[in-house]
Formats: C-alpha cells, structure tokens, sequence
C-alpha cells in the first residue's frame, strides 16, 4: 500500500524582509488523486525482475487535534532520517535575520574579488589567477548556500506548528500535500513535484523557483547564485543505471556511457545502480564511481547525483524514467523511449509538467559528419533535394542466450524496425527533415531463434521493413532496413539534388558512425569531405566507435542540463519517432498510405 499523508513545504527561503509567521507554502499532492511514495514500486519487486529481501520502514506522527497549540509545537521539531526521530532547534528569526545580512555582505565580497581577479587578468597577468579566482568564488558561494538551506530548514518547522501533520516517509521528508517529494532533499534548495491544491491557481513552478524566491501566483525575486547551473559549475554528477560490468562486456551502458562520460571534462560518474548489492559495489569499482546503489529511488533520491541515465532493457525504462523525473532530476534515457507511443508520451508529458530537461539516446543526431551534412543541404550546397534512398542492412543473430531473447518479442519493443531502422530513420529525418507521408510493408522473414542449448523459440519482432514516402520538403525518399544472416552491406545514405550529390557511408550503423561524406556538384566527381572542426564538440582522445556519438551527444546537451533548458534530442522528439515507427506499422497492417503532417 502506498503511503500518502500530509506534509509541510521546505521549498521557502526566509530572508530579513520575510515575516516567518507569515510564510506560505505549497500542495504537493491534491487528496483526490493521492500518489504512491517514490521508490514504493522499487520497495516491492527489484526494478530489474527479481523480487527485494527488505521493505523500508515508515514511521508515522500523530494526528494533531485542531487548537492544541502545544501539541503542534512538539510534533513540528521531529523529522524522521535514518529510522530514528531527532529533536531539531527552533526557529530563531533574528538570528536568521542577521545570517541573510551577513550573506548578502559576504556575496558582495566575493563580486569584488571576482571583479578584481578579473581586472588583474585584464592588466596582463596570468590567465590562471583569473581562474584560481573564480573556482575560489564557486567554492565560498556553495558555502553560503548550504548555510542559507539550513535556515530555510528552520523557517520550515516554523511553519510545521501552523498545519496538521501526517505520516513520515523515508529520507527525513514528508509524503503528502505542501513539501518535496519523498526522497529529495531541502538542503539542496529544491521543491520538486509541487502541485496544486484544490481551489488553487493551477499553475507549477520550475523546480528551484521556491528556492530562488517565488511564491506561488507570485512574481520571482532571484537570489544570486542559486540556480541549476551554478549548483553544476564545476561538473555535473551522473548516476547511471544498467551499466553492469560483466565478463565480456557486451553491455551498452558499459562499452558506450561510460567511456563517453570519462572522456568529457564537463561531467563526473558519480554513481551506479545495478540489481544486486555487490553488483553495484564491482561495477563502481570498475568505473571509477564514487557510490553504489542497488536501489534506484536511493540513487534518484541523492543529492550527489544531477542527471540520471537509463541504459536498462526498454520494458523497463517507464518505471525507472518516472521515478527519476519525480525525483526532480534530468534523464537521459537509452532510445527506444518507451516499449510503445503511449508510454513515451507519458514520460514527455511528465518531463514538460516538471519543466525538466531530457535527452533521449538517439546519438546519430550528434555525429559530425550527420551534422556537416545537415548544414550542407540546408544552405542549398546541392539545390533543392529530389529523392533520397536509405539503406540499413545488419547482422542477424539466430542463436541468441537468455540476455538477448526477448528481443523477439514484438511486445517488448526493441527490434530491427524501432532499434535499427528507428535510428537510420531518425538519422535521416537530422539531414533532410520530416516525414509527411508513407507506405510500408513490415514482415518477420526468420520467425524462429534458437539457444545456445539449441531449443528453438518462437518470434514475431519485424526483421525487414520497407517504406516509401515523402518528406516535408516534397522530396521522395526509399528507406530499406533489414537484419540478414550472413554478409550484411552496412549503412548507406544517398541524397540528390538539382545540383549534386551526398553519399554518407558507415561500416556499421550511421548513428554510431565514423561516417565518410562523399560530394558531388555539376558534372564533378564525387570527391571526400573533410568535417569541420566546429561539428567535433569531444576533447581529443574521446574513444571511437560506441562511445564517440555518444559523447558528442552529452557534450552538446551540457549547457541545457546545467540551466535547466531544452535540448533538441529529447522526449520531444522521442514521442516523434515512436509515431513514426506506429506509422509505418499501422500502413503495413492496413495497405494504406498514412499521412504524417495531419
């Protein structure tokens, strides 16, 4: 049973012009469309199909009999943390007071020691001062927010005595209406998952906008320094989930995030989850990561961890996605979204609700010869596109062990049609635009697997799909894509104009590249293109092959996870692909042509 109660809000900030009796708050969860807690699912079966040894225990408050002032003011000092209830320190509103002022002093302080660190370098002195500088000012900043949190913690039992309490639940916070989300953590200043409550102006803050001063219906007053991008100055923290380091590593967490994330400088891996408990001890070991979670909702929950990546079995990744989003944190989710539209479109609504940044892994989109190829026909390098032709041939497996058998499934939604053809296909739309129009034949040309026993297992996921249509710009396009057993061709893209030709290679898929770009103009001959440096975004030394894309990819989506802003491979444009891919099934089963742009 989910455990639903009533709570009091930790997202205020309490400065010297703020009367603490008068403090407002916020509903989390309106009593008619009561929530289980965050992590409950995990509490019950392990999120990667086994079931858990342990349930969390929750320990409940009394209620509080209206009037009973005295009762009120006893039962607002208690907050449950590791199992056990402490007795914290009233509220001391001139003592606060005084900390605001002096913090608003020492901001000053730190300004004019930036400013003359930066004139020093203006003078002609070393660059590194300049630098030494700022990582100073960064360092004291963090300082006084933590101070300023500990204030907002106090403002917070303040307003604890004028509410009813409920049930406490796991990690010091409180499920139920006017406070975070079980599982986050006030000192880090954000309120994540507010909600309105009934007979309330239905609007939803930013997650941080009660941190940086707004009060609900109200106008913003920005703090200085507390925002998404300031608290990810220096690198932003990743806990991943999926990556397992095993013999052989044939995982794609393990042979494609984690290079990627070690090659970049602007991100640190901060944390794993896995399964099992020593599992998640080895793979972090392994990686160089600092925690170990068997737990996701631990892992979501921390404080340590900025964005969550999801590199799990596609079945699984709604569950862990709304738990990460619930948990006020950015995602980036591995490509299929969802194991169908209905899910993907679920997880986009709840990351737009959050005004929450997501990335989505369709890394195709981040390559650079993708990228140079882009911008090539778009500034009408070879005229106006005429027709178009994709081809993506791969290897089929026939005999596959327990870890790859329910790929054929179709149910399970991951195949040749959403995980091949959907990254060909998206690959193409990055050049050449939307499809507005198409036709499709979908068929499962081998219908049988085996095990490495031998023991023959049935299959109905597509392995050849074949589709005509019409992009948005009017130019015809032909798109094969198929999964044989032996002698695969690789990847290919042929694009022509009125007035040449490109034709982008890959030995295996064009999302992972290395592409070659070949192009033509006239009667010229088709010549190598050479990509320009400004499309390469890693640091030198980035790994080739699974990990370069990606790593293109977490590169370009930096400043967007730092900010809070959008980044244009995300949910969006997941819920895009998965309508397409509906779309080419829905013609296939019908023999009809279907219409896009509608």
């Amino acid at each position: 049973m989910a455990v639903v109660g009533r709570d009091v809000g930790v997202g205020q900030r309490v400065t010297d012009r703020d009367d603490p009796a008068r403090l407002r708050r916020r509903d989390d969860v309106d009593p008619a469309e009561e929530v289980p807690v965050v992590g409950e699912a995990a509490d019950r079966h392990d999120l990667f199909g086994g079931e858990v040894s342990r349930r969390r225990d929750v320990v409940g408050l009394p209620r509080i009999a209206p009037g009973d002032s005295e009762a009120r003011r006893q039962i607002a000092g208690q907050v449950h943390a590791d199992g056990q209830v402490r007795q914290r320190r009233e509220l001391q509103p001139d003592r606060i007071a005084d900390d605001q002022r002096a913090g608003g002093d020492r901001r000053g302080r730190l300004a004019a020691e930036s400013d003359a660190a930066i004139g020093a370098h203006h003078d002609g002195r070393p660059r590194a001062a300049h630098a030494d500088a700022r990582r100073a000012d960064r360092q004291r900043a963090r300082a006084v927010r933590v101070r300023d949190a500990e204030a907002q913690h106090a403002a917070a039992d303040a307003d604890a005595r004028d509410h009813p309490q409920g049930v406490v639940a796991e990690g010091g916070a409180f499920a139920g209406r006017g406070g975070c989300r079980p599982g986050t953590d006030p000192r880090r200043g954000i309120a994540h998952g507010l909600s309105p409550s009934p007979g309330r102006r239905k609007s939803r803050p930013r997650p941080g906008a009660m941190l940086r001063g707004n009060r609900p219906g109200g106008r913003s007053r920005k703090v200085p320094g507390e925002n998404r991008e300031d608290r990810m100055a220096d690198k932003i923290r990743v806990g991943i989930v999926g990556a397992t380091v095993t013999q052989g590593g044939s995982g794609w967490g393990q042979n494609a995030h984690v290079p990627a994330l070690k090659a970049l400088p602007s991100y640190e891996l901060k944390a794993v989850c896995t399964a099992h408990e020593d599992t998640a001890k080895a793979s972090a070991a392994a990686f160089g990561a600092e925690r170990a979670f068997h737990r996701f909702s631990d892992m979501a929950a921390h404080p340590e961890v900025d964005l969550i990546v999801v590199c799990v079995r596609v079945p699984g990744h709604r569950e862990l996605v709304v738990a990460g989003l619930q948990a006020g944190k950015p995602v980036f989710c591995e490509w299929p979204l969802g194991a169908n539209l209905a899910e993907a479109e679920e997880m986009a609504g709840l990351a737009r609700q959050r005004s929450l940044p997501t990335m989505v892994g369709l890394q195709g989109r981040s390559d650079p010869t993708i990228l140079y190829a882009r911008d090539l026909v778009q500034q009408g390098y070879i005229g106006e596109v005429l027709t178009a032709s994709l081809s993506t041939v791969a290897q089929a497996q026939l005999q596959r062990g327990p870890g790859r058998i329910w790929q054929g499934v179709r149910a399970n939604g991951a195949n040749t049609l959403t995980i091949a053809g959907g990254h060909a296909i998206d690959t193409m739309c990055a050049v050449l635009g939307e499809l507005a129009e198409l036709a499709a034949r979908v068929s499962t040309r081998i219908p049988e697997w085996r095990t490495l026993e031998g023991k023959p297992v049935p299959v109905d996921s597509p392995d050849s799909i074949s589709v005509v249509g019409r992009m948005a710009s009017g130019a015809e396009v032909s798109i094969n894509v198929a999964a044989v057993p032996s002698h695969p061709s690789g990847n290919r893209l042929e694009i022509y104009g009125r007035d040449g030709a490109l034709v982008i290679r890959a030995n295996g898929a064009l999302s992972l590249g290395p592409n070659q770009l070949h192009a033509g103009r006239g009667k010229e001959s088709m010549v190598a293109m050479p990509v320009p440096a400004k499309y390469k975004f890693t640091p030198e030394g980035t790994p080739a092959g699974q990990p370069y894309n990606v790593a293109q990819a977490y590169a370009r989506a930096a400043d967007a996870v730092r900010g809070g802003g959008a980044f244009d491979v995300d949910f969006n444009l997941a819920v895009r692909r998965h309508k397409l891919i509906d779309a080419i099934e829905r013609s296939s089963a019908t023999g009809r042509a279907v219409r896009l742009d509608q």
